[in-house]
């Protein structure tokens, strides 16, 4: 009976430290074609929240599923989906957004195209308006 115990439980723990080696800690370089560091790259395991970005050398590491995919994005380069397919390290190359990124204005709350010379309200005020208004500082 105690032998049954015994062997139930090495059978667990073996198990689960099974379960705990599905995940691998990855790491790897981000670079541009020019094979300069893409300093601050997101690299993020698709579709879950586990993320990580590069360090001023374009080097990242994360820990991953053996068959997961990172997404690895970089303002004006393409995302790039990567396999990890088992490997512990990565080596990956961004190409460049043809995208013109000079007409793209980031908002605090999205993005938008400029249109125009002008982003914003503009109103104009006359002069005797501003010199009927109370002023809080008499200095």
């Amino acid at each position: 009976m105690m032998r049954k115990i015994v062997l139930s439980l090495i059978a667990s723990l073996g198990l689960c430290s099974l379960a705990l080696a599905q995940n691998k800690q990855v790491s790897g370089t981000v670079t541009d074609a020019d094979g300069m560091a893409a300093i601050g790259a997101s690299v993020v395991v698709d579709g879950t929240t586990v993320g990580t970005t590069t360090n001023t050398e374009g080097k990242f590491t994360i820990t991953a599923p053996a068959d997961a995919t990172l997404v690895v994005t970089y303002l004006g380069y393409e995302t790039q989906k990567v396999p990890v397919a088992g490997r512990t390290a990565l080596q990956i190359t961004l190409q460049e957004d043809t995208t013109n990124i000079e007409d793209v204005v980031v908002l605090g709350y999205g993005s938008g195209r400029k249109v125009g010379t002008v982003i914003g309200s503009v109103d104009q005020v006359k002069g005797d308006k501003l010199e009927n208004r109370p002023s809080n500082n008499v200095a």
